[in-house]
């Protein structure tokens, strides 16, 4: 289904995988093996699992049901966490009849459904422990292959002032600066504050300008791209939202990363073109 390259090692997504079973199976229908709705493992040779996840869309509880999904998956894939959702409720007794050997590794969630944030938020953390953060120095070295970073555009409306002067937003813009090279610094809220060297001095003063504290990147993407090519810009979901790209060759990609997101724009044509070109 998908291959997430923010890893390291990179981990591949797949829907129903099957995996063949040596022990005997308690749920039914299962007999050589099973087949849970999502995997995901590790690339390589002979590579671990790293989640299983099976979704249910059951009224009602069923202990029966439920334990033996779960205990069947946990015994093939004796590594992997192992998450069960349902879009209803799931009884404590459920966990209760899961083997002792292997409940540590194991959720079953209930209210897994577009209201059921509390357990939306479990499934997020039960995925984000298995799969890790992303791993940014793995994609940062990907961007530097694909394209000449010429400047690094800082968002510092009020939403993101804070992140980009904390100690790990500081780590991060002096870790993209050095890692890639990029020459200049720019900063931006609903327009273009300042442009500077990518120095140490010349980050502090761009971080220093004041705007209005509104959020709307667009017009300082456009007007840096009449002098520039490739954009990395440090934003979080507001700021990345108010980016339109103008054209449809527009490159595009999101990170997520310390409270925000880092997103690289790359026109794709000379840098002749007018603003409309980033």
């Amino acid at each position: 289904m998908a291959t997430v390259r923010s890893s390291l090692p990179p981990l591949e997504v797949f829907s129903e995988k099957r995996i063949a079973a040596q022990q005997q199976l308690a749920g039914h229908g299962r007999v050589s093996g099973v087949q849970p709705d999502y995997t995901v493992w590790e690339t390589g040779q002979d590579p671990p699992c790293r989640l299983v996840v099976e979704c249910k869309q059951y009224k009602h509880s069923s202990t029966k049901n439920f334990a033996a999904a779960i205990n069947d998956y946990a015994s093939v894939l004796p590594t992997a966490p192992v998450v069960l959702a349902n879009y209803g409720p799931v009884n404590p007794s459920v966990m209760n009849a899961v083997d002792p050997s292997v409940r540590p590794r194991c959720l079953a969630l209930g209210g897994v459904h577009p209201e059921g944030i509390a357990a939306e938020r479990q499934f997020s953390e039960a995925v984000r422990k298995a799969v890790g953060e992303p791993n940014v120095a793995v994609v940062l070295e990907q961007a530097s292959h694909e394209a000449h970073l010429e400047v690094l555009l800082i968002d510092i409306s009020t939403s993101m002032l804070p992140a980009v002067k904390s100690d790990d937003g500081s780590k991060l813009i002096s870790e993209l600066i050095t890692r890639l090279g990029i020459p200049k610094v720019a900063s931006a809220d609903d327009r273009l504050l300042a442009i500077e060297e990518s120095s140490a001095e010349g980050v502090e003063r761009a971080l220093a300008a004041r705007g209005s504290g509104s959020t709307n990147l667009g017009d300082a993407v456009r007007e840096l791209g009449r002098y520039y090519e490739t954009l990395l810009i440090v934003t979080d979901a507001e700021g990345g939202s108010s980016i339109n790209a103008p054209q449809p060759d527009t490159h595009r990609r999101t990170i997520e990363q310390v409270e925000g997101y880092i997103v690289l724009i790359r026109a794709g044509h000379g840098r002749s073109q007018t603003a409309s070109s980033t």
